[in-house]
C-alpha cells in the first residue's frame, strides 16, 4: 500500500512538472500534424526538451530521494538500499519520454502557440521558473506524502467499514435462511 502511495505522489508530482497537460482542449484547436510539418515537430522537440528534460530528470531525483528518505524514516528498521532507487533513475530513458510527449504537444497546440511557448520558456521568467521548480517540489513533497498517507487511510477506513457492513448484511440474509440453505 505504501509503495503504491509513494508512487502515486511520484505520478502526480510528474503530472504537476511544466510539460504536463491538465486542462482539456476541445478538438480541431490545433492541426495534427506529426511527421507532416518537420518545423512544428522541431520546435516541439526544442520546447519539450527546454520545458521538461534536464528538469524532469532532476525532478524525479529529487522526488525519488525524498520518496526514499520518507520510507527509510518511515521503516527504519527495514533495509532499503539507495541503489533500488538509482538503478531506477539509470534505467529510465528520459528522451524516450520526452519523445512520447511530441505528438500530445502536436495536437494540442498550433505552431504559433508552440514558438510562443518556447519564448516564454527561453525568456528569464521561464529560465527561472524551470530552475526553480524541482526544489520547490521537494520543498512540498513531506506535505504532498503526508496528505497523500492521510487520504489513503481514510480510504483504507472507509473500505474496512463498508466491507464490514456488507458481510454484515450476508451474515444476516445467510441467518434467516432455513437450515437446509444455509452455507
Amino acid at each position: 500500500m505504501r509503495h503504491i502511495r509513494n508512487l502515486a505522489v511520484v505520478v502526480f508530482c510528474l503530472a504537476l512538472a511544466p510539460g504536463a497537460s491538465w486542462g482539456k482542449v476541445e478538438s480541431g484547436t490545433a492541426k495534427n500534424t506529426v511527421g507532416t510539418d518537420s518545423e512544428k515537430i522541431k520546435d516541439i522537440r526544442k520546447l519539450v526538451h527546454v520545458m521538461s528534460g534536464k528538469q524532469m530528470k532532476d525532478m524525479v531525483d529529487s522526488i525519488m530521494k525524498s520518496a526514499m528518505a520518507a520510507a527509510k524514516k518511515e521503516h527504519p528498521t527495514v533495509d532499503l538500499p539507495d541503489s533500488v532507487f538509482k538503478d531506477l533513475l539509470t534505467e529510465a530513458d528520459f528522451d524516450e519520454i520526452m519523445e512520447k510527449m511530441v505528438p500530445a504537444y502536436d495536437r494540442h497546440f498550433t505552431h504559433v502557440e508552440i514558438r510562443e511557448i518556447l519564448t516564454f520558456q527561453e525568456s528569464p521568467t521561464g529560465r527561472k521558473m524551470q530552475a526553480e521548480m524541482p526544489p520547490m517540489m521537494q520543498e512540498v513533497m513531506p506535505d504532498l506524502m503526508a496528505w497523500m498517507k492521510t487520504v489513503g487511510d481514510r480510504a483504507k477506513q472507509k473500505l474496512e467499514v463498508a466491507m464490514a457492513e456488507k458481510d454484515k448484511k450476508e451474515n444476516a440474509q445467510e441467518d434467516k435462511k432455513p437450515a437446509g440453505e444455509k452455507k
